[in-house]
């Protein structure tokens, strides 16, 4: 992976970031709109590892440019409120999003903020290929936007 990137030492990677398949950016140093703005330079990446800090914003420039991502693990990030960024989360919305640009993904393990029985119907219907999903609901939010999913997990 990329241990320690940061903001500053991204521009190394634009050359080849058109032909990068696999990013692992893990241990990077990158904010949500760092990767924002490194990811759609990646159309051609099959493989993404990263943490929820990747965002809603991050999930949805995913699904607009990396439309051959076929396996996606989104970890936790830091549980200090200093060390995430605030829009660093994961929720429906960006699975959403997600689900419907990156058609050919088989496998996605994401923790996140807050799920829907849409999102998860969403996923069932546009993710025909996805054989190996892995939801890790985290429990520091207040409350669920939408309980039970039972719909969902159907779907």
């Amino acid at each position: 992976g990329l241990t320690y990137l940061g903001k500053n030492e991204m521009s190394i990677l634009f050359p080849i970031a058109s032909r990068l398949m696999k990013l692992d950016l893990l241990y990077a140093f990158l904010d949500t709109a760092a990767h924002c703005f490194l990811l759609q330079r990646c159309p051609n990446l099959e493989i993404l590892e990263t943490r929820n800090v990747v965002g809603d914003r991050g999930l949805e420039v995913l699904g607009q440019y990396c439309k051959r991502l076929k396996r996606l693990r989104i970890e936790r990030g830091a549980d200090d409120q200093e060390m995430e960024d605030e829009e660093g989360a994961v929720t429906h919305r960006g699975l959403i999003d997600l689900a419907k640009g990156c058609l050919e993904l088989e496998y996605m393990a994401v923790y996140v903020s807050d799920i829907t029985n849409e999102a998860l119907e969403i996923i069932g219907t546009y993710l025909k290929n996805l054989s190996d999903f892995r939801l890790v609901l985290l429990d520091r939010e207040e409350r669920i936007t939408d309980l039970p999913l039972d719909n969902g997990v159907r779907a």
